[in-house]
């Protein structure tokens, strides 16, 4: 009886054992896996291949739609039987079940067949102008195609899709035009451009042209150089000196590109970027092609706002302002050296370098009091420092030296205001900014300002490559609009308008 007893609680042991697995085994979470779907889609009555339908699935994965060689192609999706669906306006929907295993790759082929009485697709365009593959083409050109004639008749609008060569984002420049030509703005010098037009009917079924190219002619002679506000950041242009002259972009990138400046040989403009948060110094060709990186330590301090740097005499380094030290690197970002420490409670910012009188250097100096301001004259390599301009009510700034290094300009807010921090609105603003001529031999100061418009700030001179203009931007006191890039005889006379919508200018 006692053998009997044990088989049974045995017995009840191994069947609540087994139910206690089964139970473990239904919770069992299976891995997911996942492959690969491709496909092509045709149409029915010919065998071409069908661009631009639509592939989803169910499972939902992503979204995509067909090349133009009818291909597509779907990664990450889950294992099991998945439906797939083919839509195109026009055409009967497809649906078509595959099975997905783990690590493979299927494929489908699906024809599609026209709805009766169905939608068709424009034409493709085609004979571009420019033809493709030309070359020496204008940096303001106009592009144009062949109508992309609708089988119904439809309206048919166009969408042009631009690509630098040196980017996989294409820039739509057109959308839904009717006319078969558009004009492209702002092209780069020397700069190979690919091109797409994409044709539209009213129950939006596209079309793709073939993908056009055409190089641009070599840099031009623009000598002046300039940042403008373009909506989102600031970016380096180009212009001449003839009000209406041709503008060129030079730079699209992220963040703000600021005060370009032309290096002595001519060969690199140097510019300050904030793309990495904090600002940098870069330089980049003529044509604003292969931009690098020139410092480790960034353009920063009381309020620098990347002004802070300029082109030694020979163009072989830079100086910049990081804090209260002043540097020298190498052109190609070596040799990192400081030269100067600013006053105590000071420190440095804009700049400039001459190679007269032996080499000297003019900076300002800024308290964290954006009005507290001082400007400094000091050798090549940072001995004999003096204090040449003192500080003053409002605000000084933009120190640079006349070609021959006997003068310096400078502005100064004579209006002599200053605000307290605590007046957020208002500190900091300038009233009636004026350009300074100070003769470092004689210590005679000049106002170049004179011909002011009323309610208007001077701002940021230099002078001309051969020294007899200066170049400046003016703006209303008040921040409403934007600057204006102009140019004046070194005594402040004849004041003219160069462009407009420009600020740091420089005059090669």
């Amino acid at each position: 009886m006692q053998n009997k007893g044990n088989s049974f609680i045995f017995t009840v042991l191994a069947l609540l054992l087994s139910a206690v697995l089964f139970i473990a085994c239904e919770d069992t979470i299976e891995p997911e896996t996942f492959g690969t779907l491709t496909g092509r889609i045709t149409y029915a009555d010919s065998e071409a291949p069908v661009a631009n339908a639509s592939i989803t699935t169910n499972p939902p994965t992503e979204a995509v739609i067909t090349n133009e060689d009818g291909t597509f192609t779907i990664q990450n999706v889950p294992g099991g039987n998945v439906t797939v669906t083919i839509k195109k306006s026009g055409f009967k929907t497809e649906n078509v079940t595959i099975r997905i295993r783990e690590g493979q790759t299927a494929q489908v082929i699906v024809p599609l067949s026209r709805t009766e009485g169905g939608n068709r697709a424009p034409l493709a365009p085609g004979e571009p102008v420019p033809a493709t593959d030309s070359r020496n083409q204008a940096t303001t050109l106009n592009l144009s195609w062949s109508p992309a004639t609708d089988p119904e008749g439809d309206t048919t609008r166009y969408d042009v899709i631009l690509f630098e060569s040196d980017s996989t984002n294409g820039q739509l420049i057109a959308e839904n035009i009717t006319d078969t030509t558009f004009t492209a703005q702002n092209l780069r010098p020397n700069t190979a451009y690919f091109w797409q037009v994409v044709a539209k009917d009213n129950s939006n079924n596209i079309t793709l042209s073939p993908v056009w190219s055409f190089r641009t002619s070599a840099a031009s002679s623009n000598r002046i150089l300039f940042a403008r506000d373009t909506g989102a950041n600031y970016e380096i242009f180009s212009t001449d000196t003839v009000e209406g002259s041709s503008v060129l972009r030079l730079t699209n990138r992220p963040g703000r590109e600021w005060r370009p400046l032309l290096s002595p040989s001519g060969d690199r403009i140097a510019f300050t970027s904030n793309a990495e948060g904090v600002t940098h110094i870069y330089t980049m060709t003529p044509e604003g092609r292969n931009p690098q990186k020139v410092t480790s330590l960034p353009v920063e301090g009381y309020h620098n706002n990347g002004l802070g740097y300029c082109w030694s005499p020979d163009g072989g380094q830079l100086l910049y302002s990081h804090f209260d030290i002043l540097y020298k690197v190498d052109r190609g970002g070596f040799g990192l050296q400081p030269i100067a420490q600013a006053p105590a409670g000071l420190h440095w910012q804009q700049c400039d370098w001459t190679a007269q009188a032996g080499g000297k250097i003019v900076v300002l100096a800024t308290g964290q009091n954006i009005y507290n301001a001082e400007i400094y004259l000091m050798n090549a390599d940072g001995s004999g420092m003096e204090k040449i301009v003192e500080n003053q009510p409002g605000r000084l700034g933009s120190p640079s030296f006349s070609i021959d290094g006997t003068k310096i300009l400078f502005t100064r807010d004579i209006s002599g205001i200053e605000f307290a921090t605590s007046n957020a609105q208002q500190y900091g603003r300038i009233f009636n900014n004026h350009i300074f001529l100070l003769d470092l031999q004689t210590n005679r100061l000049t106002d170049l300002s004179a011909g002011k418009p009323d309610g208007t700030n001077d701002l940021m001179p230099r002078f001309s490559a051969n020294g007899a203009k200066i170049i400046f931007a003016n703006g209303s006191n008040d921040g409403s609009g934007e600057p204006a890039i102009y140019s004046m005889n070194t005594d402040g006379t004849q004041r003219r308008l160069i462009a407009g919508n420009g600020v740091t200018p420089s005059w090669n």
